[in-house]
């Protein structure tokens, strides 16, 4: 990377011959593997050995039965224990520039065993990296017990490569013997638990946070945004299913919490949505990620990526990570802007009823109904972070509003609804439990009425995602548990806001006109906007029912073809400019942005030109391509917009709310007319 020019082209046709040499010479010892014996062949024994290695298995039990019983024990773990000759290596599963992973075979039906890898390193040598072990290294697995016959005993064939300057297949068959008897920890118990310690999983690295990996076009690098809670990056590794590239050392760039990887191995372009397994290690700990590598992230996710300074140490009794106050008021800037968003339009009537209903009273109590209010929305803010967490643990992928895809949350949405609008029209006549009349009667009803209309605004206006509202959330859901709840309260803190000053100022609601009969009227008014909302969800419930019974039939809107990721890709691959709009029946702002921009006369003409295809992605109902998709692009909530051309290196991320010039400049850097 230091070198330039003429110096720099002639170092990297070296390193490409030198790779080629040293490929060409890995095929054909690789292929006496398979013609003849090798160097290193051995009958059936106990151990391989050979000048420069020793490789044997092990069990962490000395028996088969299980303590006082003569049950088996079902599966025995083992170990496959490698001790090398100084000089000498053995490779991971993935092993790099060249080189083979060891596998292991039940010698008798010829079915491979699965081995557990622990955390390699990485070996340089002449440009060309390669991964694996040196010294002494064991791979666990579990072996069932129907592999061991009937004298206790499992034959097993083993092919590896072993290299230091030259490299030397491995292969032989192997006997172990695990007798009948009371089952006790092995002299290699202790080992063998260490290595399985060993092995990256997505719990071994509590202080390691992953933000998002992307490709950077104009440096042909991947760059990564990680917080690594004050551990060191040692390194990180990855593995995509696109033969043919490698990933160098990470570096740190000049932002805190990006490191930046180079690629050898033609257009690199082609590594973007590739799917890609990431292990970072960060002595003593070390985490493994699956992530989609995506296009360099748009401006507007900058503050996301700055905001990787994550401190995550535990601290005992409390939250376990910080947030920068650049992140923060994003997230609160989000939140208040979520109160002008068309979909909390429709809870407008709950807020000016209840602006009405504190007009007339003293100052205390007005100020104890704002913030009982206020208290709603922070309330569900903080029952949304949990549930997240919870799908998130489940193995489920998050998403700004996906309880609106659930028709079990609109039913009960349609519930409450429809007993606000009752209670609007002083028609409540449903039986009431003794116990909510009573507490309805209270002196405390009119605060907990302002409570739940407080989480009832949070709760319809989770499926609106607004500016500022997506840099957050695409950050809190790539970031730890701890950092996804701080970030959600402040965007709360930022949707009740309004509340909190009124409660603070509570003069300012005196200026509203004197109580009186008009009052009766806007909330008959307000009664109607609420039965609109109420309407609009009941045909939300019954589409999602429906939807679900018509699972995979999707049906396009007019004029629009449907997304898919074969589909899209093969768009791209005929050269065609590509407007993709994801969207779903209960996001508001998506309609909007429909009727005001997408559907108007001059758009769709330029959509109508003959290179154009229109694709639409319809997320009213779960769907796990259209979840990979946002996932790609580092966002978690809709409207989503974005135009692809074969003239753009990297698709144009369109704004939540759309504009028509939004819209034309984006096509015209296609060259499109």
């Amino acid at each position: 990377r230091l070198v330039t020019g003429p110096a720099k082209a002639y170092v990297m046709a070296m390193t490409k011959i030198l790779r080629a040499l040293h490929f060409c010479v890995l095929l054909v010892v690789t292929s006496f593997m398979h013609s003849q014996p090798a160097y290193a062949q051995n009958t059936l024994s106990s151990v391989l050995q050979t000048d420069f290695a020793e490789l044997r298995l092990v069990s962490a039990l000395n028996a088969q039965n299980t303590p006082n019983s003569q049950d088996i024990i079902d599966p025995v773990p083992m170990g496959l224990e490698v001790l090398l000759r100084p000089g000498w290596k053995i490779y991971w599963r993935s092993p790099g520039d060249a080189g083979l992973p060891p596998r292991l075979f039940n010698a008798v039906d010829e079915t491979e065993i699965a081995l557990s890898f622990p955390a390699p390193k990485r070996f340089s040598l002449f440009g060309l990296d390669t991964f694996g072990y040196s010294d002494k290294i064991i791979f666990p697995f579990d072996l069932p017990a129907d592999a061991f016959d009937g004298a206790g005993q499992f034959y097993g064939r083993l092919e590896a490569l072993i290299c230091s300057d030259i490299c030397v297949p491995v292969s032989g068959e192997m006997l172990f013997q695990l007798p009948a008897g009371e089952a006790r920890p092995s002299f290699e118990a202790q080992q063998i638990a260490y290595a399985r310690s060993q092995i990256p999983t997505g719990a071994t690295g509590p202080d390691i946070g992953f933000s998002h990996i992307s490709y950077l076009a104009n440096s042909q690098q991947l760059d990564i945004a990680l917080s690594l809670g004050g551990l060191t990056l040692d390194d990180v590794l990855i593995e995509t299913n696109l033969q043919g590239y490698s990933f160098a050392k990470p570096v740190a760039s000049a932002e805190t919490g990006r490191y930046l990887i180079d690629i050898n191995g033609s257009h690199p372009e082609k590594l973007v949505g590739t799917k890609a397994t990431l292990t970072i290690l960060a002595a003593p700990q070390m985490k493994e990620v699956a992530a989609v590598i995506a296009p360099a992230p748009p401006v507007a996710t900058s503050a996301q990526i700055a905001s990787a300074q994550i401190a995550s140490s535990p601290v005992a009794g409390g939250l376990t990570a910080s947030i920068s106050p650049g992140l923060m008021g994003i997230a609160f800037l989000g939140g208040l802007i979520l109160n002008l968003m068309p979909c909390v339009l429709p809870v407008l009537s709950l807020k000016i009823t209840s602006l009405l209903s504190v007009s007339a009273l003293p100052l205390s109590v007005a100020r104890r109904r704002l913030l009982s209010s206020a208290a709603g929305i922070l309330t569900s803010f903080a029952l949304l972070a949990l549930a997240l967490i919870m799908v998130r643990s489940a193995g489920y992928a998050l998403g700004w509003g996906i309880q609106f895809q659930q028709p079990v949350f609109l039913g009960v949405m349609a519930l409450v609804l429809g007993l606000f609008t009752l209670s609007l029209f002083d028609k409540l006549v449903l039986p009431v439990p003794q116990f909510a009349a009573r507490l309805s009667r209270s002196a405390n009803g009119p605060y907990i009425n302002d409570f739940l209309s407080g989480m009832l605004a949070t709760l319809l206006a989770t499926p609106c995602s607004a500016p500022f509202v997506g840099t957050a959330v695409s950050f809190a859901f790539s970031a730890p548990d701890e950092v996804m709840v701080g970030t959600l309260m402040v965007m709360g803190l930022g949707l009740a806001s309004p509340w909190l000053m009124l409660a603070l100022l509570p003069q300012l609601v005196w200026l509203l006109p004197k109580p009186g009969a008009w009052m009766n009227r806007v909330k008959q008014l307000m009664g109607l906007f609420l039965l609109g909302t109420l309407i609009w969800v009941l045909w939300l419930f019954v589409g999602a029912i429906e939807g679900r019974s018509k699972a995979g039939e999707a049906v396009p809107a007019s004029g629009w073809s449907v997304y898919s990721p074969a589909a899209f890709e093969a768009a791209q691959a005929d050269g065609r400019v590509i407007l993709l709009d994801v969207t779903a029946d209960w996001c508001i702002t998506c309609q909007a942005n429909k009727k005001l921009v997408l559907e108007t006369a001059d758009i769709e003409a330029l959509l109508a030109a003959e290179n154009v295809l229109k694709m639409q992605a319809d997320w009213t109902l779960p769907d796990d391509d259209i979840a990979d998709l946002l996932s790609q692009y580092n966002r978690f909530g809709i409207p989503f917009n974005l135009i692809s051309a074969p003239t753009l290196e990297t698709p144009i991320l369109l704004p939540e709310l759309l504009t028509k010039d939004v819209v034309r400049g984006a096509l015209a850097q296609t060259s499109t007319r």
